[in-house]
């Protein structure tokens, strides 16, 4: 993440984006598409209530895709509760998976960046991953 968004551990397991509170802030990822085609964006995220209404850019290359996070899912944090002992690692939240829309990718390297447009509220979401199928 850049800008403000931080992990919530330094350990990358079960660990999440969070603190996305600005429309500087992204998340990007150094990738390659093997196949040019259409591809079905995914991400899992958690959003209070009083957060739902941001709205969402993934971009590559040439092509966008913008989505809004409608739906409040705000789950605790869990995995404390069975634990003789603070773990160094992330504790875990249940994330909520949500279509984005379908998005055009070129085949070849770039940047896949994940950015806010407008957001309401205090925070874009807790962000955990974005998953790409090829659809076409």
């Amino acid at each position: 993440g850049h800008g403000n968004i931080k992990r919530s551990n330094r350990f990358p397991n079960d660990s999440f984006f969070e603190n996305w509170t600005t429309v500087d802030d992204f998340i990007s990822w150094e990738c390659e598409v093997g196949a040019a085609g259409t591809y079905r964006a995914e991400i899992f995220y958690t959003c209070p209530k009083e957060d739902v209404g941001s709205t969402v850019e993934l971009v590559f290359r040439h092509s966008s895709l913008t989505g809004e996070i409608t739906v409040p899912h705000n789950p605790p944090l869990a995995g404390m509760e069975n634990d003789r002992f603070e773990r160094a690692e992330s504790y875990v939240k249940d994330f909520k998976r949500m279509t984005l829309g379908e998005i055009q990718l070129e085949e070849g390297e770039g940047t896949l960046m994940l950015r806010a447009k407008k957001i309401p509220g205090d925070t874009v979401m807790d962000f955990r991953l974005l998953l790409l199928t090829r659809v076409d």
